[in-house]
Order: structure tokens, then C-alpha cells, then sequence
């Protein structure tokens, strides 16, 4: 048995081994043939630098979530598209400020923080004069949360650490950071592409 190239003509191979078998054989199919093997030959020989990078795909699908992110923290700034509410504080630490968790009940239903990526009952910023009466005994803050959404709230002007704009830049911010994620995913996969194909052996099957 030897070797024929794909790149070379079904009929020329045919000559070549002696065999009319694959006479009939069109080129374009012997070229998706050949590409559907370099493919399967590329994964066996580079699996572990093509799962390293499948593992950072998450990574593009949270710019939908940071979409969401920017249009909410505009929507908690408009006061026409919010409500108040007297939320209990759940929780309280010192970790890279004053600190707190709470939840507050709307009809039948309770209500934590929580954000677009799916995360709920997070921590929350409070200005070191809450902090105080926080400290002093005092179990309930001002909430302002979304009516479309009352699951995305954030402490209420006075009581939050930041305000309302502070919070639109950093959801900006935060896109920002998530679009250059994905962009370096996008490229270091074109990257790894033009890797495996500059390492391809050339590809070949067998005549008899």
C-alpha cells in the first residue's frame, strides 16, 4: 500500500495505484475529505491548546449581561422608572468598605440584590454615615429598585457609598473591560487557527 496526496486528481491517483475504484470519485469531494481529516488530525495533535482556549469562551457571552448592566444603571438613575422601599439589612462586614446585604418584600414575593449575570443576594456599598447608625443599632435602609425589575436595586441616594452616576461610569467601565476580553479571545483564536494550520503535515491517504 503507498500514499496519495489529496491535492493530487482522483484519476491521477487512480493511474498511479492501478485501480479504477475511485475513478468516478469527484474533486471536490476528495477536498472536503481531505479538510474533514486535517481537522480531526489538527484536534488529536492540539486538543489541549484548543481546550485551554474553549475555556475562556464564556467570555463573549457575557457582553449581552453588559449590555444589560449599562442599561439598567441608567434606568436606576431615572427616577420616572424606579421606586423606593424600606429594605431589613440581612448582613453586614468591612471588606473593601462598609458593607452590607439586604432584602426587602414586595407583594408576596422577597427581594434581594442582585445583578445581570445571574448573581443574587450581593454585597452593597453604604456611606460611612449609614455605616454608623448601621452600627447604632439601625436594621433598615432605603432601597430604590427598578418596577420592571425589582431585582436589580441599589441602596438610595444618601445611603449608597456611590452615586447613580458613579455607577453608570463604572458600568461603562465594566463593558469596556468585557468588549477587550472578547476581542483578545477572538484573537488569540485566529492566532491558535494560524498556529495548527503552519504545523499541518501535509495530508495524505492510502492507494493500493
Amino acid at each position: 500500500m503507498g500514499l496519495c496526496p489529496f491535492s493530487t486528481r482522483s484519476r491521477r491517483c487512480d493511474r498511479r495505484s492501478g485501480s479504477d475504484d475511485f475513478a468516478d470519485v469527484p474533486e471536490d469531494l476528495w477536498r472536503q475529505t481531505n479538510d474533514m481529516i486535517q481537522i480531526i488530525r489538527d484536534v488529536q495533535r492540539w486538543w489541549v491548546l484548543i481546550v485551554v482556549w474553549l475555556c475562556f469562551s464564556p467570555i463573549i457571552l457575557s457582553i449581552p449581561a453588559g449590555l444589560e448592566t449599562v442599561r439598567d444603571a441608567r434606568a436606576l438613575a431615572d427616577f420616572q422608572r424606579t421606586s423606593s422601599v424600606t429594605a431589613t439589612i440581612v448582613d453586614t462586614r468591612l471588606y473593601r468598605g462598609y458593607e452590607v446585604r439586604y432584602a426587602f418584600d414586595l407583594g408576596d414575593r422577597s427581594y434581594t440584590k442582585a445583578d445581570e449575570f445571574g448573581r443574587e443576594d450581593l454585597w452593597s456599598d453604604v456611606s460611612i454615615r449609614a455605616w454608623h447608625s448601621i452600627q447604632a443599632g439601625e436594621n433598615k435602609i432605603a432601597v430604590t429598585y427598578l418596577r420592571s425589575n425589582p431585582a436589580i436595586s441599589r441602596p438610595s441616594p444618601g445611603v449608597a457609598k456611590n452615586s447613580t452616576s458613579s455607577d453608570v461610569a463604572d458600568s461603562y467601565a465594566l463593558l469596556i473591560l468585557l468588549a477587550v476580553l472578547t476581542f483578545g479571545w477572538l484573537f488569540a483564536g485566529e492566532r491558535l487557527r494560524r498556529f495548527i494550520v503552519a504545523n499541518r503535515p501535509a495530508a495524505t491517504v492510502p492507494y493500493i
